[in-house]
């Protein structure tokens, strides 16, 4: 099978194959389409990176359920909205989850293709590309009681100026759901949790910087769910990129479990029975280049955290 990178014309661009069974990673943005081909040409599926990192795993029940979205669908460079599923709440009401969107005009990037395959003279070509300042479609909640068919207003106040407001998941119970807002200029990205029968918004996490939150790669964006009302959070609030584990009933960090002058890369993997996390670390060692990756773990408190590939034996991150 062959994994493909649409460009922004629509042609294909082959970044290499993936076998049966195997697990493949691969370096994207947010916006970025990719394609999986059958070795003879035909399609088997697509799906568009999205702002946070994620997995995808492809296999016939997959397949079996593509929709195909048009290129007008995806204008604004994020992926198609999901539909989230409406628990029932302990008290009995069924609650209903919307997301509306406001219009605005298309707005184009224009740039020059100096030397296109077609002919000799250079071409005017254009992107679809919001610069600062443009309007840009806003997704907001709406939350509806079923049983009476009412609204329940939501605050929007945690979330006034969105780049983007996306549905993160429903409790068990149905009484509560969990949004993530990132604020146009990236400058801030909350965690916010609603509370359904009264429209209630809070901010269990709130990150800001003067600068910038990268907000769109593996390592640099992390949230986990973790067991007994714990996720997991990447911050550079220190300087450094470093995972914090937070408590979502309260809304406090519980402890940071990696610290140092070095960031972490990604997480490769949690075992949330044991409490550990193994990541790629960078800058670990000051005499090193400081891109040279390290394996190491740590557990969910963090203690012991050691470099397991070093070449020089599994020893303590100092």
């Amino acid at each position: 099978m062959l994994l493909l990178w649409i460009d922004p014309d629509g042609g294909k661009r082959e970044y290499g194959s993936v076998s049966p069974g195997e697990t493949r990673r691969q370096h994207t943005f947010a916006g970025h389409v990719w394609l999986f081909s059958k070795s003879d040409g035909t399609d088997i599926g697509c799906f568009e990176a999205r702002s946070s990192s994620f997995k995808v795993m492809l296999d016939q029940a997959a397949v079996d359920s593509v929709k195909h979205e048009t290129r007008r669908h995806r204008r604004d460079g994020r992926a198609p909205r999901e539909i989230p599923q409406n628990p029932v709440t302990p008290d009995g009401a069924i609650y209903a989850l919307a997301f509306q969107t406001t219009q605005v005009p298309e707005r184009l990037t224009y740039y020059v293709e100096s030397t296109p395959s077609d002919q000799l003279q250079p071409k005017l070509k254009s992107y679809p590309y919001f610069k600062p300042g443009d309007a840009i479609p806003i997704a907001r909640p709406r939350l509806f009681r079923l049983s009476d068919k009412k609204e329940i207003p939501i605050s929007t106040d945690l979330f006034a100026d969105p780049w983007q407001v996306e549905f993160l998941r429903w409790s068990d119970d149905g009484s509560r759901f969990w949004l993530l807002y990132n604020q146009r200029g990236h400058q801030r990205l909350r965690l916010l949790e609603v509370m359904v029968a009264a429209g209630t918004v809070r901010a269990i996490v709130d990150e800001h910087s003067d600068t910038f939150i990268h907000y769109s790669s593996d390592g640099k964006f992390e949230l986990r769910w973790l067991p007994e009302n714990q996720l997991l959070w990447a911050s550079e609030r220190s300087g450094w990129n470093h995972l914090y584990r937070y408590d979502h009933e309260s809304g406090d960090v519980i402890n940071a479990v990696t610290t140092g002058d070095w960031n972490v890369r990604r997480i490769e993997n949690i075992d949330e029975q044991a409490g550990v996390i193994w990541f790629y670390a960078v800058g670990v060692q000051p005499d090193q280049d400081p891109y040279h990756e390290h394996y190491c773990r740590v557990n969910f408190d963090g203690t012991e955290m050691k470099i397991l590939t070093d070449g020089n034996g599994t020893h303590d991150i100092t």
